[in-house]
């Protein structure tokens, strides 16, 4: 009977499959958490107060709840800082409030039978349109 050294190739081979292949593994699974974790949908306003300029159709300002002191009306006129970016306001103004919608969430653990809890207020607003008298004398400006 004779006796063969294995060969180094496939020797090397089998190390490196033994190895790596766990390695892989945990790392494919790793990256598909983190894949499944990119794709899932962050709501920014969450918890806050959004207010929506619906001829522009962007939101102008998020104040959190904690920061709400009371709600506007609607019919109300509000005064909004905006955003700044670059040194310049963008989206600052009088605005005229026109609706204002309360959106809801399950609660997550309560006694009480079809518990809700605040999750977002949406105030839609818009810009109010100057009267001609303001067009005349130049005191309208945007």
């Amino acid at each position: 009977m004779n006796f063969t050294w294995p060969d180094p190739f496939s020797l090397i081979a089998d190390i490196i499959t033994f190895c790596c292949v766990p390695t892989l593994t945990v790392a494919t699974i790793a990256l598909w958490k983190q894949v499944k974790e990119a794709r899932e949908m962050k709501i920014v306003s969450f918890k806050c107060v959004e207010f929506n300029d619906v001829d522009a159709r962007v939101a102008v300002n998020l104040v959190p709840f904690e920061n709400v002191t009371t709600l506007p009306r609607v019919g109300d006129e509000v005064y909004l800082p905006g955003e700044t970016y670059d040194n310049e306001h963008h989206g600052n103004g009088l605005y005229k409030v026109l609706k204002i919608m309360f959106i809801y969430d399950e609660a997550p653990k309560s006694d009480q039978p079809c518990a809700a809890v605040p999750a977002k207020i949406c105030i839609d607003i818009q810009r109010p349109k100057p009267k001609v008298a303001e067009y005349i004398s130049g005191e309208f400006t945007r």
